[in-house]
């Protein structure tokens, strides 16, 4: 049974290795010593709140950018360093070696790779940020314009029930003047139909008895009898 081949010595491998673990400015790992999770969680938290993500591929691009942020704040810290070490140790720039200045030169490049890696998560990150940005301002937009038409429909609604309303009142004052003119056309008529009545003379017989009773000699009295 053969078994696989065990991987030939690098120097190179090895000897970046071993400047990973010294300073971690080469280190794929998320945390090393001396550094805070809390404050990356800290920061990918705010990231999460302002780009707004609304699916798992923008969610990544947020975390990337996130990670690029926090290994160029590592690379930054380590160079800065370094470049103090030097600079205590060997305060005169004459004094440096060429292996000085490659030391020095080496921290520029990953301060400068780490600078790159972050400017293309940005640019990444902002391309869907942006996208998200226009998203939004055209469903409030388009709220606005629904709040805009509902506006307009209930004042519709309420013109429409005045002009009802109206029109109603309308019609009961036609209708109280028509039924006025009826009333009066109906008075009118019963006062022609039925004339007033006069009142009837005293017939004849009826006034002969006053005229005798008047005409009738007074009853001599007993004295004028008597001669």
């Amino acid at each position: 049974m053969s078994t696989a081949a065990a991987p030939a010595f690098n120097p190179s491998t090895a000897q970046t290795r071993l400047n990973s673990l010294k300073h971690g400015a080469t280190s794929k790992q998320l945390f090393i010593p001396g550094e805070d999770p809390e404050a990356f969680l800290s920061m990918l938290q705010e990231n999460f709140r302002y780009y707004k993500p609304v699916t798992e591929q923008q969610a990544r691009l947020v975390e990337d950018a996130t990670t690029a942020h926090w290994h160029l704040a590592r690379v930054q810290r380590v160079h800065n360093e370094n470049e103090f070490n030097h600079y205590s140790a060997k305060p005169d720039v004459l004094d440096w070696s060429n292996q000085d200045m490659d030391r020095l030169n080496k921290f520029d490049r990953y301060k400068t790779q780490a600078e790159r890696s972050l400017q293309r998560a940005l640019h990444n990150l902002l391309a869907f940020h942006k996208e998200n940005v226009r998203s939004r301002q055209w469903q409030q937009l388009h709220e606005l314009r629904k709040q805009k038409f509902e506006i307009q429909r209930e004042r519709f609604e309420l013109s429409q029930a005045r002009e009802a309303r109206l029109a109603a009142k309308s019609q009961i004052r036609e209708n109280n003047v028509a039924n006025k003119a009826d009333s009066e056309i109906r008075f009118a008529k019963n006062a022609v139909s039925s004339p007033p009545q006069t009142p009837q003379k005293p017939s004849q017989s009826n006034s002969e008895p006053s005229q005798q009773h008047q005409s009738a000699p007074a009853p001599c009295s007993s004295e004028e009898i008597i001669p």
